[in-house]
């Protein structure tokens, strides 16, 4: 391993040792057959071989033979962590770890730090390792089993000497997780985009796969682990699969079942990844990591996945990871907002990226339609805006050295920043060696990296900083995830625990499911994505009113009656630019119509879509930026009997004083009103400077829907007439 810490070696002796006295042959020959018989007595019986400490003394790696088995244990502060469990490595079909010989044991130390992002800003690499000889006594196969112990973690893995002949590994190792564990897992049919369960490890039957990491509380309070790997080059990827007994064993990416995406996309190639892969020269296989901690607080601040990995090139990353075309940043996509596929459009979300002084815009694959004079432009309008663009692209398309140098060739010459990469959805080692090269070849010609449908991240970021995300992670995009709440409150400790992820966070529409707007907003802190993502329209938000948490939006006619309220505080930084916020009217025949309150004017209006405008006050007489206001409206149908007052609209507030009211007002466009609408709350704004922010709350938003022939009924009594709800429904935020 590279890096600026220093080895400090020294040899040990392993085993027994006879030491010869000044007495005849025979008596050696008598001390020899005196061992031996006492080995037989205690055959089965567990030979230490090796042992690891953490620097603090705190997690300790035996390694040792059991019934000519190879074998190790993990314990953190005596207590185990992972059971005595076969350590079990496979060259060519042949078992490895079956019937050993110890050779020698090289211990070594390391302490140092580094730079970094996300968690903290300094990593800290403080180790005590091992390097074991071993020999296979059968094949005579020689190969080192290399050990690191963190006060937070322990990491081995293995290293075959080999020439350029092809061989293939494989391997079976299992971590046997102590009984009264609680696990958090998940499958592989969403590859690595699906929900944890909760369970007890006895309870995970035979068979069963899990994606790494796989968190588990320990028993009796004894702690906290996670398993899962770091390092992952030039070999598959690992999962894990249960045996029924509390037993998870090491699966390389030809054994694991393909993922419902990788049999939709590439369905012609499962055949080809269900084979085991061969590797040339020295095979180095990742690092086989177990974080431990006395709190999950342990786990989310472990730099051990990382520091298992090598620093970067200089050449390539002469500031490592603040080289200086690498920026972490904020970005808006329409991906998950709707609207046209326009360059015009594009240009849209560019200002508004601007105006919310995001760095970054993500475009999909339209842009591909554009010549490259309209592409120069769009670059050219967002930099003028600080704005730097992004461009998506299938990963089929980037198979061969060519298409990849002429991809990001072109990125480079018209002067976009970054790259999102999408559908990986595989770990075998024809996709991880993809990633290797995706990564080496971006950062020849300065680009920044989105790997989307991705594996889980092993480290990567160390070595390539232009990886400035991946997804592997369920995140915004999975649009009928209604138990948000629980699933984002757990990834923390779960799949995160592996590094960053994409999880496109902020969205304040329907696909926030059951998370409230404040949830959405500490998700950009509480998830770790160094490429966070607004993707609602950049500066704009809407929530519609809807009984089903969102899957559905009410729909209404002119003809429905109902009366929609919100109490509503609206804060800013700075008045200008004007931020606003209120109740909107969604329709597509006359627009939208508005109901609100402003910063930079101050004003409490209404206007827009067929509204009547209605002024309430503005200045020192509207509204004040930071203060509570309640926003209210009556909508009376055509349908419901009403007679002259049909088809009007009545605004009220209430801004601490008591009710003030429009009355009822006709809608001024020729149809009465929209024909067809949906109604909800609305903010918008962005800051331009240092210290600008805006901050929409809206709290007891109410819809009360009015059967006919009621609303006449109701706007006789006043604002009592929302004590007779017949049929409430609830504003999704």
């Amino acid at each position: 391993m590279r890096g600026s810490g220093s080895w400090k070696g020294s040899l040990i002796g392993i085993g027994f040792r006879l030491r010869r006295t000044a007495k005849s042959v025979r008596h050696t020959f008598l001390l020899a057959a005196l061992f031996l018989l006492l080995n037989r007595a205690n055959c089965g019986r567990a030979a230490h071989a090796a042992q690891i400490q953490s620097p603090k003394g705190l997690v300790e790696f035996r390694l040792f033979q059991r019934e000519s088995r190879l074998t190790y244990a993990i314990t953190f502060k005596n207590k185990p962590v992972i059971e005595a469990s076969p350590l079990i490595v496979m060259l060519d079909g042949v078992d490895l770890t079956e019937s050993v010989e110890f050779g020698e044991v090289k211990r070594s130390a390391r302490r140092e730090t580094y730079p970094w992002r996300g968690i903290h800003s300094q990593a800290t690499n403080h180790c005590n390792g091992a390097t074991i000889a071993l020999t296979h006594t059968k094949s005579k196969t020689r190969y080192t089993l290399e050990v690191r112990a963190f006060d937070d973690a322990v990491a081995f893995r293995h290293l075959i000497p080999g020439d350029e002949k092809t061989r293939v590994p494989d391997e079976a190792t299992k971590f046997i997780v102590p009984p009264g564990s609680t696990v958090w897992h998940h499958d592989l049919e969403g590859h690595y985009e699906a929900v944890h369960a909760k369970s007890d490890v006895a309870q995970i039957s035979d068979g069963e796969w899990v994606a790494p990491p796989m968190t588990f509380k320990l028993p009796e309070g004894a702690g906290y682990a996670a398993i899962t790997e770091a390092g992952l080059l030039n070999y598959s990827g690992m999962a894990l699969q249960a045996d029924g007994r509390r037993a998870f064993s090491v699966g390389l990416g030809h054994k694991q079942p393909p993922s419902y995406p990788f049999r939709l996309r590439y369905s012609n190639d499962v055949e080809r990844v269900s084979a085991p892969a061969g590797i040339s020269g020295t095979i180095t296989s990742p690092w086989r990591v177990v974080m431990i901690g006395a709190d999950l607080n342990a786990l989310v601040n472990s730099d051990v996945v990382h520091n298992l990995c090598p620093p970067p090139d200089p050449k390539l990353f002469p500031s490592g990871i603040h080289t200086d075309w690498i920026k972490p940043g904020r970005a808006v996509g329409k991906y998950l907002d709707g609207g046209a596929n326009t360059f015009e459009e594009m240009k849209e979300f560019s200002r508004w990226a601007g105006e919310l002084g995001f760095e970054y815009h993500v475009i999909e694959g339209f842009w591909s339609r554009w010549t490259d004079e309209q592409i120069k432009d769009l670059v050219d309008y967002s930099r003028q805006r600080g704005v730097g663009l992004w461009f998506w692209k299938h990963s089929r398309q980037l198979r061969t050295a060519d298409a990849r140098e002429e991809f990001f060739g072109k990125l480079h010459e018209l002067g976009v920043v970054g790259a999102k990469i999408d559908f990986f959805d595989h770990e075998h080692k024809e996709i991880i060696d993809l990633y290797q090269e995706l990564l080496r070849e971006a950062a020849k010609y300065r680009i920044m990296v989105n790997f989307h449908g991705a594996n889980k991240p092993t480290g990567e970021l160390r070595t390539w900083p232009n990886e400035l995300i991946r997804e592997g992670v369920r995140g915004m995009e999975a649009s009928r995830l209604r138990e948000r709440a629980r699933h984002n409150t757990t990834l923390p400790f779960t799949r995160y625990l592996a590094g960053h992820g994409d999880y496109t966070p902020v969205h304040f529409g329907a696909r926030r499911g059951d998370t409230t707007w404040a949830h959405q907003v500490a998700a950009t802190i509480t998830i770790r994505d160094e490429f966070t993502g607004a993707f609602t329209g950049a500066n704009r938000h809407d929530v519609l009113a809807s009984s089903d948490g969102g899957v559905t939006s009410f729909t209404h006619s002119i003809d429905d009656s109902f009366v929609f309220t919100t109490q509503l505080t609206l804060t800013d930084g700075f008045n200008s630019p004007r931020k606003e916020a209120g109740i909107r009217f969604n329709s597509p025949t006359p627009g939208e119509a508005l109901f609100i309150v402003n910063s930079d004017a101050g004003e409490i209006v209404s206007f827009g879509g067929g509204a009547p405008f209605y002024l309430f006050g503005s200045g020192a007489f509207g509204y004040t930026p930071g203060s509570s206001i309640l926003l209210g409206i009556r909508h009376i149908g055509g349908g419901d009997g009403s007679g002259g007052v049909a088809n009007t609209i009545e605004f009220f507030i209430d801004r601490g004083a008591g009710i003030e009211t429009t009355g009822p007002l006709a809608w001024s466009n020729t149809e009465g009103g929209p024909v067809n609408f949906q109604v909800g709350v609305y903010a918008q704004g962005g800051a331009n400077a240092a210290g600008d922010f805006v901050n929409a709350l809206f709290s007891n938003t109410t819809y009360t829907a009015v059967p006919e022939p009621g609303t006449l009924a109701l706007f006789g009594t006043g604002l009592l007439g929302l004590l007779a709800i017949r049929r409430k429904a609830t504003l999704d935020h």
